[in-house]
């Protein structure tokens, strides 16, 4: 009787050894020799690249009157896809030409927009006319996008709004040609702003 449980204890210690030395064989596997391959993988899963637009800063007169600054913007967006699945493409379009001044056919070319495998895009900006608007205009869109929201009982409309940064100058052409300015897109071209 003696003999069985000391076989028996020897056996399960010998299991339990011999699972602890597969695990810290398979351990040493992982994080030794196969290092590179997760190493990559983690770090597709938790690494990602942002690029941060620098704020510009203010251009002030030695009286400390502003010449130049940064103002909020905003770009009105659609999604051609949730303005199909809920049927208001008209009436989306309508509204954003009473609000924009854009022509109704480029609107329906942006609010219909697909790729080349026939699915809509899921958001297209709307140039021109609603693209870096200001806060009043801005005000407009939202209320636009409100009424859609009580109108269709829905949370998602398909249109939206990306805020962005514009430069201001409210001196007007004050010293311009020194100041230099930013094209449309915040790029800067000539003067101090370059």
């Amino acid at each position: 009787m003696v003999k069985r449980i000391k076989l028996r204890t020897l056996f399960i210690g010998g299991c339990i050894t011999l699972f602890f030395l597969v695990l810290l064989g398979r351990v040493f596997w992982i994080q030794v020799l196969d290092r590179d391959f997760w190493q990559t993988k983690a770090a597709k899963q938790w690494a990602h690249t942002s690029v941060f637009k620098a704020v510009r800063g203010t251009i002030e007169d030695r009286n400390g009157r502003m010449l130049a600054s940064d103002v909020p913007a905003y770009t009105v967006v659609v999604n051609p896809e949730a303005i199909t699945a809920l049927s208001i493409g008209e009436e989306v379009i309508t509204g954003l030409h009473e609000l924009l001044g854009k022509p109704e056919d480029e609107l329906k070319a942006l609010v219909e927009a697909k790729d080349e495998n026939g699915k809509y895009l899921k958001n297209r900006e709307i140039r021109n006319e609603g693209w870096k608007i200001d806060q009043e205009l801005r005000d407009k869109v939202n209320e636009f996008i409100e009424k859609l929201k009580d109108e269709h009982d829905t949370l998602e409309t398909g249109v939206g709004l990306i805020r962005e940064q514009k430069r201001y100058y409210p001196q007007q052409t004050l010293a311009a040609h020194i100041l230099g300015y930013t094209d449309r897109d915040g790029n800067a071209v000539m003067g101090f702003e370059k």
